[in-house]
């Protein structure tokens, strides 16, 4: 696609691998995990490909030396819109869409990000890719508007949601495509949290506020989204 900027965020430190590999580079099916993702955004023909390194940055250099990506340190990691927003500094003067993709999330097809920008229109804010599942039990909650269903109003993370709300069953999938304007909007966003983050979580609100329309594309299989964290979770990505 044309004019298409993917930026893939892979700066996280694996704690919870027990292991000093940087997540990213663990083997799933005999090849990194990371690689599955270049690999559907490849498949996308994109006009820039920016990969957001952070802890174990020189080894995820190292093996992706010569695969065409551009390299972003993000240091320190302040948070998924941080992250993005960090990208935003090799991406001054982008005038199309941003793919925005987790590098641990090794199970997107490339027909699945097609459809995702296929949804994406010049003006709309965001278009996420979401999922339904049985069990939603710690994942962010998709807000719906109550007469205009296909618009996204907001994500609400489990420990602010009401009963009502972690009843829905509709979770954020986390990949999503945003309009160049996006990093403008992302130094909007505040870092007064327990954490002391940017999220990318918060455009939705911040966008739909400022009068922007947010979108979402379902997956048909909610199994694309398996994010990769633990050992556990790696080998059920194998299956």
């Amino acid at each position: 696609m044309s004019h298409l900027a993917v930026v893939i965020l892979a700066a996280g430190k694996s704690t919870r691998m027990k292991t000093q590999v940087p997540k990213h580079l663990h083997q799933l099916a005999g090849r990194p995990m990371l690689e599955h993702v270049l690999c559907a955004a490849r498949a996308l023909g994109p006009e820039r490909l920016v990969l957001v390194v952070g802890y174990g940055a020189d080894q995820v250099r190292s093996a992706y030396a010569d695969a065409g990506v551009e390299f972003v340190l993000q240091e320190p990691q302040l948070g998924t819109g941080h992250a993005l927003l960090v990208a935003g500094g090799a991406l001054a003067g982008h005038r199309g869409p941003v793919l925005c993709l987790y590098g641990d999330t090794p199970l997107l097809r490339g027909e699945t990000l097609q459809e995702l920008l296929t949804a994406y229109q010049p003006g709309v804010a965001a278009v996420l890719l979401t999922a339904v599942v049985d069990d939603p039990s710690g994942l962010g909650r998709v807000l719906r508007h109550k007469q205009y269903k296909e618009k996204v109003v907001g994500i609400i993370e489990e420990r602010d949601a009401t009963l009502e709300q972690k009843a829905i069953r509709e979770v954020n999938a986390g990949p999503a495509v945003y309009g160049p304007e996006v990093f403008q909007a992302l130094t909007q966003l505040s870092r007064a949290n327990a954490q002391g983050e940017i999220y990318l979580t918060d455009l939705v609100q911040c966008s739909v506020a400022g009068g922007r329309e947010v979108r979402a594309v379902v997956l048909q299989d909610p199994q694309e989204a398996l994010g990769v964290n633990n050992r556990a979770e790696l080998a059920r990505a194998e299956q």
